[in-house]
């Protein structure tokens, strides 16, 4: 992501939404309007270079995350992505920058499916 205080862009929005595999992502999807989520293209990159290295082998990812059908619930609408300061949750992500860590859930399905 861009750094939403130098340029002026609203949290959320995507580096590069020209990218053809962010369609395919959503390709299907049905989602309210106004829903807002998030789209992690490098974790699908990373799978790949993962299974290149290895000619058989077993890769366990450990992370806050979903499958699917519960990632993009309709009661996650507002997506996953979350700050967090001194343990509690914040609303403005770029208000302490260096102070705040974020983070979003893993969408499991598509890293399995990757």
């Amino acid at each position: 992501m861009h750094d939403a205080v130098a340029d002026g862009m609203d949290v959320g929005q995507a580096r590069d939404a020209s990218d053809p595999r962010l369609g395919r992502a959503l390709e299907g999807l049905r989602v309210a309007d106004g829903y807002h989520t998030e789209v992690n293209l490098a974790a699908e990159d990373w799978v790949g270079e993962a299974a290149e290295v290895f000619e058989r082998g077993l890769v366990t990812v450990i992370d806050y995350g979903l499958v699917e059908e519960a990632y993009y619930a309709p009661g996650r609408g507002d997506g996953t992505l979350r700050g967090y300061r001194n343990h509690r949750l914040v609303e403005d992500l770029y208000t302490g920058i260096g102070e705040t860590d974020l983070t979003a859930h893993v969408n499991f399905t598509r890293l399995a499916r990757a």
